[in-house]
């Protein structure tokens, strides 16, 4: 059986896993919050309110209809999601993966469609 560890107390469990059980029960917990906070009719209110002032327009690449809004800072204290709207922005979901992945704070695409349009939207 092949094997590897515990992406948090590297444990050695089997291959198939990323988590111990013990770990991947605390991240399955973890994850099942979030998604509640997703839920939350503030949440959605702010979300809506984005999408509507930037007319589903990606603020990266422009693309629409963009459905998907980034947090800019991770906030600290109370519910996570709730935060000023100007600390949002409305993206593809490319544009969405790769600045959750960290590969770049603006897209290539982005900054080039920007500059075409002249507007600095």
């Amino acid at each position: 059986m092949t094997v590897r560890s515990c992406a948090t107390c590297m444990r050695i469990i089997p291959a198939t896993q990323t988590r111990c059980d013990v770990h991947e029960a605390a991240y399955n917990a973890e994850r099942q919050a979030q998604r509640q906070q997703y839920r939350d009719p503030r949440w959605l209110a702010l979300r809506a309110q984005k999408v509507a002032a930037e007319k589903g327009h990606c603020q990266d690449c422009d693309h629409h209809p963009s459905k998907e809004v980034h947090h800019r800072f991770a906030v600290k204290d109370g519910n996570p999601l709730i935060c000023p709207l100007e600390d949002l922005l409305l993206l593809c979901r490319p544009c969405h993966l790769r600045r959750e992945r960290g590969h770049v704070e603006r897209s290539l695409p982005g900054l080039l469609h920007k500059a075409q349009r002249g507007d600095g939207r």
